[in-house]
């Protein structure tokens, strides 16, 4: 928590807008509210635009514990983009693949974002959240 994933993921999915990449920037919360309620038309729709966006990001992924139905959509979504060989797939999350995968009995996400990513990871004794604040409070402190 508080090492920049997201801050990063932001600042490469401004660099490609700037450059006229279509990009889509989701947590899997948000994913999971744009398939509810949809038509099988309408799901096949937005699979379909999640899969020819050339910058897709997946942030806060493992936060939630996720239903089949997120499974599924994460996984079809995940499977498409590798079958079109569609690089550009970026995933925050504290969690390791195999904690998801072991916090959801699946391994099939985790195997997929494996193969579709290079895995970064962040580190650092600090939360940035936290360190900024206290460094302001600690300039007030001298009046």
């Amino acid at each position: 928590t508080g090492k920049g994933k997201s801050h990063l993921a932001y600042g490469i999915v401004k660099k490609h807008l700037l450059l006229g990449k279509q990009c889509d920037f989701v947590t899997v919360r948000g994913l999971i509210n744009r398939f509810r309620m949809t038509k099988p038309e309408e799901e096949t729709e937005l699979i379909d635009l999640m899969i020819k966006t050339d910058v897709l990001v997946i942030d806060d992924f493992g936060r939630i514990t996720n239903s089949d139905f997120a499974l599924d959509i994460l996984n079809d979504i995940l499977d498409k983009r590798s079958l079109h060989n569609k690089n550009g797939l970026i995933v925050t999350s504290n969690l390791f693949l195999e904690d998801f995968a072991r916090k959801n009995n699946d391994d099939r996400i985790s195997s997929r974002i494996g193969g579709l990513c290079k895995i970064i990871e962040l580190t650092s004794k600090y939360d940035y959240r936290l360190e900024s604040r206290v460094r302001v409070n600690d300039s007030n402190e001298g009046g």
